[in-house]
């Protein structure tokens, strides 16, 4: 299997929307709190103000639960995180008419930040934004060789490690399949990457087959991370293809996910970058990472670049407004990518002008 880049695995790591970018700065806080940034993304019914007069407080004390422990917050902390949640959630749910609303967090081991974000579906735009997808399957499948399983495990003890060594994990120096989303380097996950390069092949059509047809999406998600274990990358596209379309959104992100690895160890870019495009306003931060990501491996090919100019403009400028580095780092080094130009990350005016052009560089 080829190496794949540090760059890419960092990454893997109509727009009449309103975005809505917020920093609770430490004086907001405390003299000693850290700086809390919050997104709105897909509603043109809040504004700025009625977010930070009404939810304020409560924002910067869900943050400061969750930045509580130097790991992932403990089940006590996540248990006060609850209703501090609902309460945010009931009070905008009464701001407006919306047919999805998610609120979630993130922090990064280097960054003493939180990042909020809250990703809003308005009623009327239910049928373009979540209605397209595939209907929920509804079969139970059985775990082949107690996979799915392995898979829970090796990705509770990375992920403990990633934020307990406060450095990223992920800096690899082989992946041994078309996706690493740990890597296999750390001792505590070595002995993973030959187990699953043994057991997935063997059980791959049961694996497709709980992709497609088992009801619990975490079980999909983690069929979709083993699949990258089979040894035919053209066989794995055409199977996640599909699942990027799944009724749950952690399916297709993980679909994209591992698309993003195998179509950069194959060079293969000829993939349908329409549907990634469309995928950049799917309803989730998750997805839009990921979506960005596959977008940014195909605009290594200089032919998609005016393609990805003309067509995906408006979205790579909304997620380059983002204050979550999740979505507008993974903007940046598209449009660095396929301009050429290194305009600053927050040169929004520099940006549009040049997407504004007729043609590429």
């Amino acid at each position: 299997m080829k190496k794949l880049s540090s760059n890419v695995f960092k990454l893997i790591f109509t727009i009449s929307i309103t975005l809505i970018a917020i920093l609770f700065t430490e004086e907001a806080i405390s003299k000693q709190g850290p700086p809390v940034y919050v997104d709105i993304y897909g509603t043109r019914k809040l504004s700025p103000e009625d977010i930070k007069n009404r939810f304020g407080g409560d924002m910067v004390a869900l943050a400061n639960l969750y930045l509580n422990k130097d790991g992932l917050p403990s089940q006590s902390d996540r248990k006060r995180m609850d209703p501090l949640q609902k309460k945010i959630k009931s009070g905008i749910n009464s701001m407006g008419e919306f047919s999805y609303l998610n609120i979630s967090l993130m922090k990064f081991p280097t960054n003493k930040a939180a990042y909020i974000t809250i990703d809003v579906v308005d009623k009327e735009d239910t049928q373009r934004r979540l209605n397209h997808f595939l209907a929920k399957p509804g079969s139970t499948i059985s775990d082949p060789d107690s996979l799915i399983a392995l898979e829970k495990e090796y990705q509770e003890i990375g992920n403990a490690k990633y934020f307990r060594e406060k450095t990223p994990l992920v800096k690899l120096t082989s992946c041994p399949a078309f996706n690493c989303t740990l890597g296999f380097d750390a001792p505590e996950l070595k002995k993973y990457a030959g187990i699953f390069n043994t057991l997935v092949p063997k059980n791959k059509d049961r694996l497709i087959k709980m992709l497609r047809e088992d009801k619990d999406a975490e079980k999909r998600a983690n069929a979709t991370l083993l699949l990258a274990h089979i040894k035919d990358g053209d066989e794995l596209i055409k199977i996640l293809m599909t699942s990027m379309q799944d009724a749950d959104t952690k399916v297709r992100s993980s679909a994209m996910q591992v698309l993003t690895g195998t179509l950069y160890t194959l060079k293969k870019y000829d993939f349908p970058i329409e549907k990634v495009i469309d995928a950049l306003d799917r309803p989730d931060l998750e997805e839009r990472n990921k979506a960005l990501t596959l977008l940014y491996v195909l605009s290594m090919q200089s032919g998609n670049a005016q393609y990805i100019k003309v067509h995906a403009k408006e979205q790579l400028i909304v997620q380059l407004k983002m204050e979550q580095p999740y979505v507008h780092d993974q903007a940046y080094l598209i449009l660095q990518q396929i301009s050429g130009i290194k305009f600053g990350d927050r040169d929004y005016e520099a940006w549009e002008n040049w997407l504004n052009t007729t043609k590429t560089s």
